[in-house]
């Protein structure tokens, strides 16, 4: 699985893709965690996003925080807001 960031002035915003035929084992850690936060969860793709499996945020914080330490090891690097 890949996860892409992108910076928005309301928080960051996670994009998750599948890379690989396990992607529900690697997703697995993270539904507690959806179920019980205030974020903004978004499943299947987007008109202009096909591969798009999964979109989270925005998010910020603690909860940013909880998502990260979970799935951290497939997030690219997240680029500022100042600097889009």
């Amino acid at each position: 699985m890949r996860i892409a960031c992108s910076s928005t002035p309301e928080g960051n915003v996670y994009r998750f893709y599948r890379t690989d035929l396990d992607v529900t084992a690697a997703l697995k850690p993270i539904v507690p965690f959806l179920l019980a936060s205030q974020v903004d969860v978004i499943v299947g793709r987007e008109a202009d996003d096909p591969e798009l499996l999964m979109r989270v945020g925005p998010i910020q914080g603690s909860d940013e925080e909880t998502l990260l330490s979970v799935m951290g090891r497939f997030v690219t690097p997240c680029p500022s807001a100042a600097a889009a």
